[in-house]
Parts: C-alpha cells; structure tokens; sequence
C-alpha cells in the first residue's frame, strides 16, 4: 500500500464512529441514499456516516453489522492505541531510546538513537529492503537505511519492532504479554471495539501493520476514541499525549 492510500484509510477511520443500533441505515435517510447506492454498486461492503460519535447513518449490502472485514494499512491505527494505552499505564515514554527495550541495539550507534516515537511517526529509517524474510529477527538485524528523522516510510518494519518492544514491556510488568490480546481487553472491548481479529506471522506475533480485522462500526469506535483524545465515558483510557504524539503523522 503506498503512503497517500495508507494516510486516506488511517484518517477515514478518525473521523467515523459508531454506537448506536442498526436503524439508522443509509436507504431510511434520503441524503445518504446516493452514496449508499455509489457505494453499494460499486462493491463496497459498508458505508457508516458519523459525526462527533453520532451515528447518521449506515448500510451494509448483503452482510451483517458486525460482519470483520481486512483493513489492511488501516490497522495502523490501532498502533498509537496501543502506545497510549502503555503510556496510560506508565508503561511506555514516547520519547525513550528504543535500545532501552530491545538490548540488541544498545551497541549500535545509528539504533542506539532511535526513539519509540520514531518507531511510530515512520521517521526512523527502519525499512526491510524488499528482499529477504520480513521477520522479527530479521528487523532487529537490519541497519537503518535512511537518516533518522529526515524521511517518512510507512513499512512493516517499524510497526513490527514496536509491536516487540510492547511484548517485552508487557512481560516485564507481570502483564498479558501479547499486545492484541491486551490492547483487546483493556481498551477496545470497552469501547465497543468488537469484534476484532488479528492475523499473526509465523511465530504468532499479531500483525498490527496490515493485519487487523474489525466491523465498520469496531473500526470506527477506535477512530472516535482518538477524536476524543483517549476519553471514554468520563475516563481517560488512552493517554492524550500520546495519542498526539504518535499519532499526529499517521492520522494527518
């Protein structure tokens, strides 16, 4: 996926949210009927229209409400979730040295600067090189190939090294140490993010780059909750911070 569709998906899924019951589909509401229908022809699985965590309306042809559908470089968005869940928990800084967390890098000068937030904004230099397995082991041995802070990439890479470095904080806090099943339990299932799944790689590591499956209506909950600055319901479950942080390249 190339930046501008990745950035398009990631800022849909801000801006939509949903809570309230199925009767508020698109064909009931006269000025979302043409893009119900736009959409509908067009193949499109669902269409919800929200505004500030209102339900306007939605449609989905031929599946049901809670139907999970791949979103693909949309799951992004569940990466700064996750960040500012551990920062909510005191868990996680933005701002501090990766190699603090992953050991491999602490003799490595070029890696040795790299921050968590880096890891996250796509400033890193952190890329695999096309070739090759995409792996955990394989990313912690790559050399960054290009200067921190001075370029953009959206690659698998980064996500996949933040993803460790959350494991790793997690089993250290006596936590559950995997990161999906977490950030599930800890944020998106109050929130109303279900149902959700996530595809894994090979050695089970759940893909937070391009692997998460969620319903129109889950998806859109954890767009709202970033919207919110990590507030639900009176309580503040994400840390707001870090949500600006982390999020602010992905989102924008």
């Amino acid at each position: 996926m190339n930046r501008r569709a990745f950035l398009t998906a990631a800022a849909a899924s801000s801006v939509l949210s949903a809570s309230a019951q199925r009767v508020a589909q698109a064909q009931a509401i006269p000025r979302f009927y043409d893009a119900a229908r736009y959409s509908s022809e067009r193949g499109g699985t669902a269409l919800l229209v929200a505004r500030h965590g209102v339900v306007l309306g939605e449609d989905y042809p031929g599946a049901e409400p809670d139907a999970r559908w791949p979103l693909r470089g949309g799951s992004r968005l569940f990466l700064p979730l996750l960040a500012a869940s551990l920062a909510q928990d005191r868990l996680l800084n933005l701002d501090e040295p990766a190699m603090l967390t992953l050991s491999e890098w602490a003799e490595n000068p070029r890696k040795a600067a790299i921050s968590i937030r880096a890891l996250l904004n796509g400033t890193s230099g952190m890329a695999f090189p096309g070739r090759g397995a995409e792996t955990l082991s394989a990313a912690l041995a790559l050399e960054p190939n290009a200067v921190l802070g001075q370029s953009f990439s959206a690659d698998a890479c980064a996500s996949m090294l933040f993803v460790e470095i959350a494991r790793r904080k997690l089993m250290a806090a006596n936590k559950e140490s995997d990161p999906a099943r977490w950030l599930t339990t800890r944020t998106l299932l109050p929130i109303g993010c279900v149902p959700i799944g996530w595809a894994r790689d090979a050695s089970g590591a759940a893909r937070f780059d391009d692997g998460v499956l969620a319903s129109a209506r889950g998806w859109a909950q954890a767009g709202e909750l970033i919207r919110r600055g990590g507030v639900w319901r009176a309580r503040q479950l994400a840390d707001a911070a870090t949500l600006s942080g982390s999020a602010a390249r992905l989102l924008h």
